[in-house]
């Protein structure tokens, strides 16, 4: 689990801090450019087992037991305040781990902003969607939850096809957790073309937060945080320089 955390530079004491946590298949690695952007903050990827330097390590699929261990890493190596942002998969860790670091370790996130996922009560995969890889392939093909040029390459296939599987299987088992109203305020996104978060389901983020739930749209599907990256950012530093406590 030391693995667990990935440091992009030098934390700075009088920076706010960020953790990030990626979409189903996808490693830490996937933040650098974030964190060469977003200099203003202590960036910090959680890297998940079976990818990238934990590649030799088997994926999770035990959600419950995941976010426990994450959360224990985080307060013992984390200090002071931070935000947390996930896509997709990442949005269930991430409200996950806010969570049990509050009522575990009495650690409050200054701002919880979630992305390209509906609230924890709505499912927009099934277990019988990817059991098998056609199945699979089909539905990332269908809701672009890979690029088509990937879905074409053996390659691709052969290396990610079973970590994404884990990975959405993971998100599938987050049922499975007690989640309950945070006490900080939730900033949600989502792609006006996103087939996995209808509008009328994200809306019901502001159910899952005690404090205020503000909502943004961008043009893009399941993967606009790369087309909007600038926007993305651009909310994300004003949210936690609002809300930060230094």
């Amino acid at each position: 689990m030391s693995q667990a955390l990935t440091f992009f530079y030098e934390r700075v004491e009088t920076k706010p801090t960020l953790l990030c946590f990626s979409f189903s298949g996808a490693g830490a690695n996937y933040f650098w450019k974030w964190a060469r952007a977003l200099k203003e903050f202590n960036m910090v990827g959680i890297q998940l087992p079976g990818r990238e330097n934990r590649f030799g390590e088997p994926t999770s699929t035990d959600f419950v037991a995941l976010v426990e261990e994450l959360a224990e890493l985080i307060n013992e190596k984390i200090p002071g305040e931070f935000s947390i942002f996930g896509h997709s998969l990442g949005t269930m860790l991430g409200y996950a781990v806010c969570q049990t670091l509050h009522q575990r370790y009495g650690r409050m996130t200054n701002v919880l902003f979630v992305s390209g996922r509906c609230p924890p009560d709505y499912f927009a995969i099934s277990r019988d969607q990817i059991d098998t890889d056609e199945r699979l392939i089909e539905f990332l093909g269908s809701t672009g939850g890979a690029h088509p040029e990937s879905l074409k390459s053996e390659e691709f296939l052969r290396v990610f096809l079973p970590i994404i599987r884990a990975d959405l299987t993971l998100d599938i088992n987050g049922g499975n957790f007690q989640f309950k109203a945070l006490e900080n305020p939730i900033i949600t996104f989502r792609g006006d073309q996103d087939q996995l978060t209808p509008s009328i389901e994200m809306a019901n983020w502001s159910r899952h937060t005690k404090q205020s739930c503000e909502s943004h749209t961008f043009r893009g599907g399941h993967f606009f945080i790369d087309e909007c990256i600038q926007q993305v950012h651009d909310i994300i530093k004003e949210s936690i320089l609002e809300h930060e406590q230094y």
